[in-house]
C-alpha cells in the first residue's frame, strides 16, 4: 500500500494578508480616482446648468407666488420647489455689546455655555423664551431665521 502524503499550502500570516487587503484597496482606489477625474469636467458642467436652472425656478416661485396656493412648497411632476427654514442665527447688531449679550447669558442661562456662547443653544430657547428675545434685544442682539428656497429633483 502506497501512503499519500498531504501537501499543505504554507499558513498565509497575518501581515501578508494586510498586504494583500491593501493592495486590493489600492487598486480600488486608483481605479475610483480614474473613474472621479473622467468624469469631473462633465459633473462640473452639469452643476453650472443646474445652478441655472436654480435660479429660473426661483424667480418663477417668487413671480407666481399663486401656484403655492399659500403653502411653501410646490410639488411638480419631477420634483418639489419651495422655502424652508434654515438654522436660526444670532445678528449682533452695529450697537451690539458683546460683553453684556455674554455676561447675560453666563448669568441667567449657563447651560448655553461652552467655552465661548453656544449660539444653537440661545438660538433654541430665543424661540420659546420671550424673556430671553428681550434681554438679548437689550444688548442689541436680535434671533434670526429665514426662508431659504429649494429645489429637489425626483431621482
Amino acid at each position: 500500500m502506497t501512503q499519500v502524503t498531504k501537501v499543505r499550502a504554507p499558513k498565509q500570516t497575518a501581515r501578508k494578508a494586510a498586504e494583500l487587503a491593501m493592495a486590493e484597496y489600492a487598486d480600488l482606489a486608483k481605479r475610483k480616482k480614474k473613474l472621479t477625474d473622467k468624469y469631473k469636467a462633465g459633473a462640473q458642467e452639469l452643476d453650472l446648468a443646474m445652478a441655472k436652472l436654480e435660479e429660473q425656478l426661483h424667480k418663477f416661485a417668487e413671480d407666481n407666488e399663486k401656484e403655492f396656493e399659500g403653502k411653501k412648497t410646490l410639488n411638480l411632476e419631477d420634483g418639489t420647489l419651495g422655502w424652508k427654514l434654515a438654522p436660526g442665527r444670532l445678528n449682533f447688531t452695529l450697537e451690539a455689546n458683546t460683553k453684556a449679550y455674554e455676561a447675560l447669558i453666563r448669568e441667567k442661562y449657563p447651560d448655553a455655555l461652552e467655552e465661548k456662547v453656544n449660539a444653537t443653544i440661545v438660538v433654541r430657547l430665543a424661540k420659546t423664551l420671550t424673556q430671553l428675545r428681550e434681554e438679548l434685544a437689550v444688548v442689541g442682539v436680535k434671533v434670526e431665521q429665514e426662508d431659504k428656497f429649494f429645489v429637489t429633483p425626483k431621482l
